[in-house]
């Protein structure tokens, strides 16, 4: 299934832009449409559900501010597509959870600060095997994370505010939540591998 999603994204790649970028933005682009592909299937058959127990627009809701921020934010992945999946589906559930509850102000509050805080400090976020070592592919990725963050939380906050839908900033905030935490474990594995990769103090001899 990976090597056919991998063809398909190289012809992607290749139709939109010919062969005139370089080959390591040609493989970022690959890896990005590989996953954008995978999801599709899995985003379908959450919205299938979704339409089947009326919660349609809140399933929107709910994935569609993760996979953008994500899409700019990067963040950890799963080893396994069912791994991956099963996140997915306990993302949705836990959404769907909190828009039927009333989070006390303080913890919104607390949720937002740790958003800004973590995708204005490490946002995007890619891990080692998948580096984005282009200064200008990196510049667009953490202006998108950033401007995706601001309109989310600003509907979010207008939502909550203005109408008094609490349940739309509670999903919103969940997702960017969640994309949060899937940094900040990335963050703490890549400095755990770099530093168990380090070589001992001494350990080196003299020639």
């Amino acid at each position: 299934m990976t090597n056919f999603v991998e063809k398909i994204s190289r012809h992607i790649v290749k139709w939109c832009s010919g062969n005139e970028l370089p080959e390591e933005e040609t493989e970022v682009l690959v890896y990005g449409y590989c996953l954008l592909l995978e999801n599709v299937y899995k985003l379908v058959f959450l919205l299938l559900v979704a339409l089947f127990t009326g919660t349609l627009w809140q399933s929107l809701l709910i994935l569609g501010s993760l996979v953008l921020l994500r899409s700019f934010a990067g963040g950890v992945h799963c080893t396994t597509s069912l791994g991956c999946t099963a996140i997915m589906v306990a993302v949705w559930g836990l959404g769907l959870v909190v828009s039927w509850i009333e989070i006390p102000v303080p913890v919104l509050i607390l949720m937002t600060v740790v958003i800004v805080w973590t995708i204005l400090r490490y946002a995007p976020q890619c891990t080692a095997n998948n580096p984005i070592t282009d200064p200008l592919i990196r510049k667009r990725k953490r202006i998108g994370a950033i401007v995706v963050m601001i309109i989310l939380l600003a509907g979010g906050i207008v939502a909550y505010i203005q109408w008094n839908r609490h349940e739309i900033l509670n999903m919103v905030l969940t997702s960017m939540l969640v994309e949060a935490f899937s940094i900040l474990i990335l963050v703490e594995k890549e400095e755990k591998d770099y530093e168990d990769d380090k070589p001992e103090e001494g350990s080196s001899k003299a020639w």
